[in-house]
């Protein structure tokens, strides 16, 4: 299934930011995980605002790879923080995801956290 699914990766002075974009229905996203690990490269202290903020839908195996990337950056040293939306900052309230990663409703807190890291 051909996706419309954008995986954009930054290097910013402080931190790194890895931006998911696409449209309601596209759910295959795993693939995606690989590109953005391969996008990333060394998570060794990593400081990274993984932005969702132009996401519309999640589910179940996309949090799942969110809470394994940022396993992966903890055991490394690094810190993650998540800029999302409304719609989004919901879905993973309701799993409870807020409780172990920060998840921003502005680019400006995000980035205010992850400066307070380095």
């Amino acid at each position: 299934m051909v996706t419309d699914i954008i995986v954009s990766y930054a290097k910013e002075r402080n931190f790194s930011s890895l931006t998911f974009t696409w449209k309601i229905n596209q759910t295959e996203i795993a693939e995606n995980f690989s590109e953005a690990y391969e996008l990333i490269g060394n998570l060794k202290k990593i400081v990274l605002l993984f932005d969702l903020s132009g996401i519309e839908y999640i589910n179940s195996g996309f949090i799942g790879n969110v809470a394994e990337l940022y396993a992966d950056i903890e055991e490394n040293g690094g810190k993650m923080v998540i800029l999302g939306n409304p719609v989004i900052n919901d879905t993973f309230d309701l799993v409870g995801f807020g409780e172990f990663v920060r998840i921003f409703d502005t680019r400006k807190k995000a980035i205010n956290e992850l400066r307070l890291s380095v």
